[in-house]
């Protein structure tokens, strides 16, 4: 475990260096790691066709209740209760558990400034990618992971499910442990890439919450030969170190606390803009569809129903992820008293 953190140690300093020199270096960085995940992507869906086609190999279970089964740590406050039984609530628990296939989506927000002209074009171009590399990866990696690893092989590869599709793929085992060997790589470069991610993201927000007058201009003192808010970035990496430390790395734990903060962005975003339709009912250039129009007043149905299922998911979380209800509660809860009581 030393080891680990010392590497992630080393990761995170890596990127801290390249967002000090400037964003270009940084972002052709994490293309080159993107490119290098799809051409694994593409390898394992491709070779796992054929394998399915060589070989046959079993379809995925009808979604039912029946073939439910909540693992040890999925169900929360829930377990020992009534509600598990009902299926939409089990829809919106799945839904909850499977949201950090999102990963990446709540970054244009927070990147959106650095997106070239035209900018809500290139916007709706990168998270569509985002969207179609989520579904296809999430989604036929789940089904190959059913139709190729025996039900009695599959629950040791639960924690790293496309390692065990590899393993299980048509051809030799040395080939088969080679590619094990670059789906592993490829996740150590992906994670690494979400370290730098989360530098970039919350360098953006921290600047605007600084230009907004939250955050003294202290803060966005430019370096005197890069003229970087290095500041900002030593705070951000100071934190991520301290997190590693103090999670020892637990990626489960950290990932649970990723998606209790998304999914609650994601319902809070989506309830203000439901809120601004009506305080300002003036044409917009893209709205969400279905919108219904009732004696002059203009109902966003659309909306409505997403805000609606973000709010029911980001509940299914806040009852079922102990450790991120617990540690999300808490800070946010920090966050208001210094807001409200800055000076108590």
């Amino acid at each position: 475990m030393p080891a680990l953190l010392f590497f992630a140690i080393l990761v995170i300093l890596y990127f801290w260096r390249l967002n000090l020199i400037g964003i270009e270096e940084s972002s052709s960085k994490a293309l080159s790691i993107m490119k290098v995940a799809s051409v694994m992507v593409v390898a394992l869906l491709v070779w796992g066709f054929i394998t399915v086609m060589l070989r046959g190999g079993q379809l995925a279970p009808i979604p039912n209740l029946k073939n439910t089964e909540f693992g040890n740590e999925a169900l929360g406050w829930l377990k020992g209760t009534a509600l598990p039984t009902i299926p939409l609530v089990v829809l919106f628990i799945g839904f909850g558990h499977s949201i950090l296939a999102l990963s990446g989506e709540e970054t244009l927000a927070q990147v959106y400034r650095e997106i070239a002209h035209p900018k809500l074009h290139n916007l709706k171009r990168a998270a569509m990618a985002i969207f179609i590399f989520s579904l296809v990866l999430t989604s036929l990696v789940s089904f190959l992971g059913v139709g190729l690893i025996p039900d009695q092989d599959r629950p040791q590869y639960f924690d790293n499910l496309i390692g065990g599709i590899a393993m299980h793929l048509a051809g030799p085992f040395q080939l088969r442990l080679c590619f094990h060997v670059f789906v592993v790589m490829v996740g150590v470069l992906m994670l690494a890439g979400a370290c730098n991610t989360a530098i970039i993201g919350s360098n953006a927000v921290l600047n605007r919450l600084s230009e907004d007058g939250v955050l003294v201009d202290w803060f966005r003192k430019p370096h005197r030969e890069y003229g970087t808010t290095y500041r900002l970035l030593n705070m951000i990496v100071a934190l991520q170190i301290l997190v590693v430390i103090g999670s020892r790395g637990n990626v489960f734990m950290l990932g649970e606390a990723y998606a209790f903060g998304v999914i609650w962005s994601f319902a809070m975003n989506a309830l203000a803009t439901l809120i601004l339709r009506f305080k300002r009912p003036e044409e917009r250039e893209w709205k969400v569809p279905l919108n219904l129009r009732i004696r002059g007043l203009e109902i966003p149905l659309g909306l409505l129903l997403v805000t609606l299922t973000l709010f029911a998911t980001a509940v299914a979380n806040l009852l079922t992820k102990k450790i991120a209800t617990v540690s999300g509660v808490l800070f946010t809860a920090g966050l208001l008293r210094y807001w409200f009581f800055p000076s108590g």
